[in-house]
Parts: C-alpha cells; structure tokens; sequence
C-alpha cells in the first residue's frame, strides 16, 4: 500500500496528514518490528519518578504506557501529535489503560504552546520533526538546559547496505512526507543538542539510535558536526 503515498522534498503537513488518515487503523501492527528500539530509547531517557517527558509526534501512543510508568504518578507525559486519527487512538489507549499523567496536544508541533519545563524528550521514527526547524525550535524551548533527547528513525544506509536504500525509501513511504535529509535526520539538532551522538544502527543500517542533552544556549546550527551526507 505504500505505492499510494506522496512524497514532497520538504517536510509537508498535508501529505503527512493525508498519510495517517490512511495509516491509524492499522498503525499498531506495522510497529511490531520496532519495539525493542523503542523500549531501549525509553530506557536511554533515564526518566526519574516526578519528571517531565515529552513525546513528540506521539502517534497512537505506543510509547505511552512505558514513559507514563517511567515518571510515575508524580510526574507528567506530553504527547504531541498533529494527526486527530492517530490521537484519537492515543486517547483511547490512555483511558483505557488508565494512564492519569499522560496529556494530549493535538496540532502540529511547530505551532503548540507547551507550557511546561520536559527533563526529556522522546522522537521515535519522526523524520518530519526533525526536519522542521521551526518545530524543533518550539520542542526545545520547552527542555530545561542538560535535559536529555534520545532519537529513533529512519535514516540512509551507507557503504555497501546502500544497495538496498530503494527498498528502505519504498516501506517507510507514508510514515514520512519527506526523503529530505535522510543521509543525516539528526543535523538539525546540533543547534541545542552539540553533544548528540549515534549510539546504535539497526535494519541493515536503515535505522538508528541516538542520544544527547541540551545545551546551557543553543551554539549555532551545525556547531559539532561534520558535513551532513547527501541524502
């Protein structure tokens, strides 16, 4: 079914909405492969009883349950998601489960009002956001400087996986309205997050694990990093 999306070369919220309407449904089921990427992110946040954890483009709210057990009952999840399809099944798996410290925001991230100071944020396989700087820029605003970021998406393979980058691009189409930036998704964050650094690949290199923390001020865009490779 992935043949039916549209790719943009930029991040495109109609697309992108477009694409969830479709995908909601059956969202859960195509994340089973991801799963323990997911639970090693959660667990690589470090979250404490009492803290604040964002999760940016939380969709249907898979990461829900973990980082809700994660801060405890003291403490809060933010879950942002623009898709009202993919927050709809969000909400119902918070009430269903009984998940009293998780709140919904459901906009487009660039254009939320957080109000609150996060100890974390969680971006699981949301390559639109990281490409946004202007949602990025709403996101980190909202972290308290030494807060931790953990990362884990898409990305192109190198070297000889390469060969198989065209298969990648065809299976994650719809999960994404961009290819932009695929070489490095992360570069972006090097503004606020200069120590940020990939911990694990995964998926014959199509995926990857990465963490850092937030800087006292933002240094400058591209401050650490090398050049970003074509994508």
């Amino acid at each position: 079914m992935s043949h039916l999306f549209e790719i943009s070369d930029h991040p495109d919220r109609s697309l992108a909405l477009a694409s969830y309407r479709q995908l909601a449904v059956k969202y859960d089921a195509t994340c089973n492969l991801i799963d323990p990427v997911r639970k090693k992110a959660i667990s690589l946040l470090g979250l404490l009883p009492g803290q604040v954890a964002l999760d940016v483009a939380s969709g249907t709210g898979l990461s829900l349950p973990m980082l809700s057990q994660a801060v405890g009952p003291g403490g809060t999840v933010l879950a942002l998601e623009q898709s009202p399809e993919m927050a709809a099944i969000s909400l119902e798996r918070t009430r269903r489960l009984g998940l009293g410290n998780v709140c919904h925001v459901v906009a487009p991230v660039e254009e939320t009002s957080i109000e609150c100071v996060a100890d974390a944020a969680l971006f699981c396989y949301t390559h639109d956001v990281l490409r946004n700087p202007k949602a990025l820029q709403t996101v980190f605003a909202a972290l308290r400087p030494g807060a931790t970021v953990v990362i884990a998406g898409y990305k192109s393979a190198t070297g000889w996986k390469a060969i198989f980058n065209p298969w990648f691009r065809h299976r994650a189409c719809g999960y994404l309205s961009t290819f932009e930036g695929m070489g490095a998704p992360w570069s972006h964050l090097f503004a606020y997050v200069p120590n940020f650094e990939i911990v694990e690949e995964y998926f014959l290199g199509s995926g990857y694990l990465g963490i850092g923390s937030i800087a006292s001020l933002p240094v400058g865009e591209g401050a650490g990093q090398s050049e970003e490779p074509a994508p």
